[in-house]
């Protein structure tokens, strides 16, 4: 499965380098659009880590949120 993401991946950035040298500028529109949309909002993000820092547990936030532990601890590492 991962093959063929990077094959669309590939192809993705093949097409937005042939459209920049021909001075097209919608791929970088484009470009902007692909990848996962994040599981939190900046807002969220924020009132995640400002429950952190008071003490309260990942995993009881994380169910609030509807995301797994683990994304709260890529945000408290960063």
């Amino acid at each position: 499965m991962s093959n063929i993401a990077a094959k669309l991946g590939r192809t993705a950035n093949q097409v937005i380098l042939k459209a920049r040298l021909l001075g097209l500028k919608w791929p970088l529109e484009f470009r902007a659009n692909l990848g996962r949309e994040p599981a939190l909002t900046d807002r969220q993000k924020a009132e995640a880590r400002r429950r952190l820092a008071a003490g309260e547990s990942a995993r009881s936030i994380a169910r609030d949120f509807n995301v797994h532990s683990g994304t709260l601890g890529r945000l408290r590492r960063k």
